[in-house]
């Protein structure tokens, strides 16, 4: 969520300063397509021009500061955004020294000093409020909620977050409200409430299609994979991480492959498939070297140790863990006590059950400190009652051992003989039952903390069907879906259409305006499409521009009716995220009967006439 954080604040920079007029902000613009050392320069200038006012001036500080922060230039963000602080107060600006402290609280959060950031939030959240500003203080509320998680204040979160909500519903956009829904849902992840994770999760991905928001819909079913596997259902986990792997692979985020890779390699573990964990969880590591995701690096290494021990290669299961833990240190990522957990599992496998016990200690503290105030309570009263159950047996040593010495310093009579042989013996006899005794408390321990870390371990296994842009369904979707319809066709049971449909000239839009309003252009035609289908029909981004829609019921003529509405909404867009432009599209449409040999046979079919479309000029539907 943190570009989302960026772009939020970006957003309310440019509402916050239109205002200012076009041309400040024109310049800005123009100024942040240089080169960082030809940026400065260019800003330094903007400052000294004395055709600029002192409102327009901050804003150039404001938005030189902002720039940085995007180029992770942070030590140099800090300067200019304590620049802008100090202009606002000199000039007498107290809403934009308010702004001011949150840019300082976002230079801090990213510099990871998470209570000073929180510190400055709070005094822009001061002004903010007393003054009336709902936007700007849903803003606030939101970071401010970031900044909690990372201080593990998760219910303090879910209220900042709760608070932002209705601000962004009443004063500004309900995309902002979902999205910090969509933050509410990660910390219910973070406290293991699965229940309240998914419902939340649910409503942001039918949004998200809604809009079209492909990434945002891609990383929602991916922590909605993440929230079904710690609730059980490892089958809802596969498919909707695999919706989310589906997109980034399309997109080649190494970043976000590198993760969702390693919850895909969680999955397979958790439904028993060693082998195939490992095979992900490696190509996770490669994306994660790659990106430089170094939190799923870390985790990708889990999962790499506890496939190898599940198939019992132990050498490298130790060799990955140790791997992992090494690594975690270094960036200070403080991961569950699995690792240990692991390396327990590891040392028993080898024959080392001191060295097993060893760790597992370790894991069961680790948990302790991790989990609630009940279960530390639970686990110290479990560890007080263990030391006095040692001091017990110390003591009888040590009284054992004082009657052993006693007894050998009397006199070798026959009677003290019989006396401390019959005291020998029962020591003997004794020590038997007490190694016994504690052999089978030790095991009875084992037991119920093997038991512990199979129910962590379950919590831990988390994962993500549909598009993370659009909103829409996705590709593995649309072949769950396919693959049904065509079984209830050969069984006699219903007939259905497919229609393949392509954005006319997307690579030219993309080229033109920028990535970024090519995704509003998938978004907008998403929305279009859904709407004029049925409840009965799905639409399905297919991949990148091209989308396909299952029409069941359906006789052609009403499908081609269909086509044209969805052209003649596509001619009353007057403008795309405030910009003005004519978006057409392409389509193929073939009934099931025409292609019924296979559902590759229907797909090359349907494919083939929206190619027929396109070279017969581009926006119309060819149907044979």
């Amino acid at each position: 969520m943190k570009s989302r954080l960026l772009f939020l604040l970006f957003t309310l920079l440019l509402v916050a300063n239109q205002a200012s007029g076009y041309s400040i902000q024109e310049k800005i613009s123009q100024i942040s397509s240089l080169d960082p050392e030809q940026q400065q320069i260019a800003f330094q200038e903007l400052l000294d021009d004395q055709n600029i006012s002192v409102t327009e001036k901050f804003d150039a500080l404001k938005f030189f500061a902002f720039n940085l922060v995007m180029g992770n230039q942070l030590s140099l963000a800090m300067e200019k955004a304590n620049q802008a602080k100090d202009f606002a107060i000199k000039h007498g600006l107290p809403r934009a020294e308010a702004t001011s402290n949150k840019l300082i609280g976002i230079v801090f959060y990213y510099q990871g000093e998470h209570k000073t950031a929180l510190s400055f939030y709070e005094k822009a959240l001061t002004y903010f409020e007393v003054n009336d500003a709902p936007i700007e203080t849903a803003n606030v509320l939101n970071n401010i909620g970031l900044v909690q998680k990372q201080l593990s204040r998760y219910s303090a979160a879910i209220d900042s977050y709760k608070r932002a909500v209705p601000l962004y519903l009443n004063h500004g956009s309900e995309y902002d409200a979902v999205d910090v829904r969509y933050n509410i849902a990660g910390l219910y992840l973070s406290l293991k409430r699965f229940d309240k994770a998914i419902e939340i999760l649910n409503q942001s991905i039918a949004y998200y299609h809604e809009q079209k928001a492909y990434l945002d819909l891609a990383r929602a079913q991916g922590d909605l994979g993440v929230a079904y596997k710690g609730a059980g259902n490892n089958v809802e986990a596969l498919q909707n991480i695999n919706k989310a792997l589906d997109y980034f692979l399309q997109q080649e985020d190494s970043y976000n492959l590198a993760a969702t890779l390693h919850n895909l390699s969680e999955v397979h573990l958790n439904m028993g498939l060693p082998l195939k964990a490992i095979a992900v969880a490696q190509r996770g590591l490669e994306y994660s070297q790659l990106s430089g995701h170094k939190n799923a690096h870390v985790g990708n290494l889990h999962a790499l140790s506890k496939g190898h021990f599940l198939v019992e290669e132990y050498v490298k299961a130790e060799l990955f863990i140790e791997e992992a833990l090494e690594l975690a240190d270094s960036i200070d990522y403080h991961t569950s006590g699995s690792p240990l957990a692991i390396k327990a599992l590891v040392s028993a496998s080898r024959k080392n059950p001191s060295l097993a016990i060893k760790f597992l200690d370790e894991y069961i503290e680790h948990t302790r400190l991790r989990y609630t105030a009940e279960l530390n309570e639970q686990l110290a009263e479990f560890e007080a009652l263990q030391l006095n159950q040692k001091l017990e047996l110390l003591e009888q040593k040590s009284a054992l051992n004082n009657q052993i010495q006693a007894q050998q310093s009397m006199e070798f009579k026959f009677s003290i003989v019989a006396i401390t042989l019959l005291g020998l013996l029962l020591l003997v006899t004794y020590k038997k039952i007490k190694d016994s005794q504690v052999k089978k408390e030790l095991a009875l321990q084992v037991r119920n903390r093997t038991q512990q870390l199979s129910e962590a371990n379950k919590q831990l296994l988390e994962l993500s069907l549909l598009d993370g842009l659009s909103g829409l369904h996705n590709r593995r979707s649309f072949e769950r879906d396919i693959s049904n319809l065509w079984s209830e066709y050969h069984a006699g049971n219903g007939k259905f259409l497919l229609m393949l449909v392509d954005v006319d000239h997307f690579k030219a839009i993309n080229d033109q305006y920028g990535h970024l309003f090519g995704d509003e252009v998938i978004k907008s035609l998403a929305s279009i499409l859904k709407t004029n289908v049925r409840a009965t029909d799905r639409v399905y981004r297919y991949g990148g521009e091209e989308f396909a829609i299952l029409f069941t019921h359906h006789e052609q003529q009403a499908v081609k009716e269909t086509f044209k509405r969805i052209q003649y909404q596509l001619e009353q867009l007057e403008n795309i995220d405030d910009t003005s432009i004519s978006v057409t599209i392409s389509a193929g449409l073939t009934a099931i009967e025409e292609a019924p040999e296979s559902i590759n046979s229907l797909i090359a079919e349907t494919d083939k006439r929206l190619y027929n479309a396109k070279g017969a000029g581009r926006n119309l539907l060819v149907c044979s």
